[in-house]
């Protein structure tokens, strides 16, 4: 009988397969892509500044060098602390591109597998949690 720990890593790695996958054209060109021509390039740049200021703590990370000559310029803009905490040391060892693609990926994985840990607990089924958490974290 297989662990429960070789199992849920087993599940973890399908999940970021699937996340692969599904998110095939980015996660293939990691360092160059960029998910679109739109809001893509402010993502980068608040989950980029986000992570370089944590140091700054509350509010002081929120006074971000934007919307000048408003304060706090970060708080008209999503501040992404989630994923800047995610990828702090990415953003500061392979740049801004590379990082938000790497937690971007890494975020489609883990919600998959936190919410089929949490969907098993529940139904007691490896398989019924892996289609819950496939049309939770997949699911446009």
């Amino acid at each position: 009988m297989i662990s429960r720990f070789r199992r849920d890593a087993l599940w973890a790695a399908v999940y970021l397969v699937a996340a692969f996958v599904r998110l095939a054209p980015l996660s293939l060109h990691p360092a160059t892509r960029i998910a679109d021509q739109g809001d893509a390039y402010l993502e980068t740049w608040v989950a980029w500044w986000t992570s370089g200021n944590l140091w700054r703590g509350w509010p002081g990370i929120f006074g971000a060098n934007a919307f000048f000559p408003h304060p706090d310029g970060l708080l008209y803009q999503e501040p992404l602390l989630a994923q800047s905490v995610l990828g702090w040391p990415l953003f500061h060892a392979f740049g801004p591109v590379l990082a938000l693609n790497l937690v971007t990926i890494a975020t489609f994985a883990l919600s998959a597998f936190g919410f089929h840990l949490y969907a098993r607990e529940w139904v007691e089924s490896d398989s019924a949690a892996a289609v819950g958490a496939v049309l939770y974290a997949f699911n446009a």
